[in-house]
């Protein structure tokens, strides 16, 4: 959200913090204010690399098999 679309950070944070099963202020709060740059360490530029994250840890599809429309489709092809 904060670098793809230029949503504020503090949006994404209100927004986890209402819809977490198993939320943590310090946690959620933190790791917005690092991606966005902000806070106590504020150096910019950090990025979420979705296609790393992908590889890494759901190299099968399975997650996005669950909640991505376009795989979905897919599936039931």
């Amino acid at each position: 959200m904060v670098n793809e679309l230029s949503v504020d950070w503090r949006y994404g944070a209100a927004y986890f913090e209402q819809t977490l099963i198993d939320y943590d202020v310090a946690i959620n709060w933190g790791n917005w204010q690092y991606i966005a740059g902000v806070g106590a360490d504020p150096r910019g530029g950090r990025h979420f690399n979705i296609d790393k994250q992908t590889q890494l840890y759901d190299e099968l599809g399975h997650y996005r098999r669950q909640w991505l429309r376009e795989h979905n489709t897919e599936r039931s092809l």
